[in-house]
């Protein structure tokens, strides 16, 4: 009895160490990949290494409802204590490609019936099927794909948590990040209208700072490119909001700004924030000062206010539809001194003109559109022996 007793007893401690030996040889690490894609809707595609020391895979694909997720030439370190709490903690992750498809062509796509912009918060959140932890994570180049738009980058490094339905990101930094925008061609064409793209996230992305270098964004035909962009906020289904926005440009100056933007319909957003120009780029007369702006509303009925006090300030209302090719506008503009200017202070007015000087306060109103414009001037002149001539 005491001898079964003992082999028994010598039986478990084998399986025991041969169990928790697994992890440390080839075998036991394709075998601990097969599991996972037996429990989980995940393609594991071994390379070399081990779950104990570091492990290569030629590629990781998770597939959902509207989703695809794809890495390609991984490189990782996994804390396996981690594993007792049914976590997966990466002391280095290292990824080649990452592609993001949520344009619905893969794994559940949606009728064809379905519009492209009716993307709101009822959107079906993501439940990650495990967390994962990194704190060195990097991504040698990205790839997001939905219908009307992608989002593409160099390289970046993350500190990042997934959980549930939410990613965490705690600190992060974009190499040339691009976000490209193409509104549905057949729509436009007939109605004369920009149909902007729905854009939506199956989960919640929480960004605590993220860095932006060089980026750009492209809209049909047109790019513009930044110096640099960071930010902190939240996104979750169409819905962004950011808590803070810092912008640099060779051309606009810094802008400092938070607000928030639905992109789904006509995207309605709500924006406040500072701009400061370079003196380069400041309006001859007028001394550098920091510039107010404030904007509102859905793109179709897009709503703008900019101020600036100083010495020579001035208040600018625009409304406008943003979203109509023919881009139509009304504008009020006042600039208000304690002094009078001369004329040739402007831009592009000679110098023949310096004994003419512009009374304050002085107002611009404006309205139409591209093709076609209407202004109304109010204002006075003094020269020489006549003064406020109107």
């Amino acid at each position: 009895m005491k001898y079964l007793f003992r082999t028994v007893l010598l039986a478990l401690a084998l399986v025991g160490i041969l169990f928790v030996s697994l992890p440390f040889s080839e075998f036991g690490t394709r075998w601990f990949l097969d599991l996972a894609q037996r429990l989980a809707p995940v393609e594991l595609d071994y390379g070399s290494g081990s779950l104990a020391s570091r492990l290569e895979m030629t590629r990781v694909v998770y597939r959902s409802d509207g989703l695809q997720v794809e890495l390609r030439d991984i490189a990782s370190r996994l804390d396996l204590s981690c594993l007792l709490s049914s976590r997966f903690c990466f002391s280095e992750l290292d990824v080649g490609f990452l592609d993001i498809d949520l344009s619905g062509e893969e794994g559940g796509a949606p009728s064809p019936e379905a519009d492209a912009t009716a993307v709101d918060n009822s959107i079906e959140m993501l439940v990650f099927p495990v967390s994962v932890e990194s704190d060195n994570l990097w991504v040698r180049g990205t790839s997001i794909r939905w219908r009307g738009g992608e989002w593409r980058q160099g390289e970046a490094a993350l500190r990042v948590r997934l959980r549930d339905s939410e990613i965490t990101v705690t600190e992060a930094r974009f190499v040339s990040p691009e976000l490209v925008l193409q509104p549905a061609q057949e729509e436009q064409a007939a109605s004369g209208r920009i149909e902007l793209p729905g854009v939506g996230l199956p989960f919640t992305l929480q960004v605590g700072a993220l860095s932006l270098q060089a980026p750009r964004w492209t809209i049909e035909d047109t790019t513009r490119e930044l110096s640099s962009l960071s930010l902190a906020g939240k996104w979750r289904g169409s819905e962004l909001e950011l808590k803070s926005l810092e912008v640099l440009s060779a051309d606009l100056g810094s802008l400092k700004a938070e607000g928030e933007v639905d992109f789904a319909g006509e995207w309605p957003l709500r924006w406040s924030g500072q701009l400061q120009v370079p003196a380069e780029r400041a309006v001859a007369g007028f001394p550098v000062e920091p510039v107010e702006i404030d904007l509102e509303g859905p793109l179709s009925a897009f709503v703008a206010k900019v101020s600036s006090g100083g010495v020579r300030g001035f208040q600018l209302d625009v409304e406008a539809d943003l979203l109509d090719r023919e881009l139509p506008f009304t504008m009020e503009a006042e600039v208000s001194a304690d002094e009078s200017m001369a004329l040739s202070e402007l831009p592009g007015v000679s110098e023949d003109y310096a004994d003419v000087m512009l009374e304050f306060p002085a107002r611009v109103d404006a309205s139409g559109t591209l093709q076609q414009q209407l202004f109304s001037i109010q204002g006075a002149f003094s020269w020489q022996e006549y003064r406020g001539v109107a």
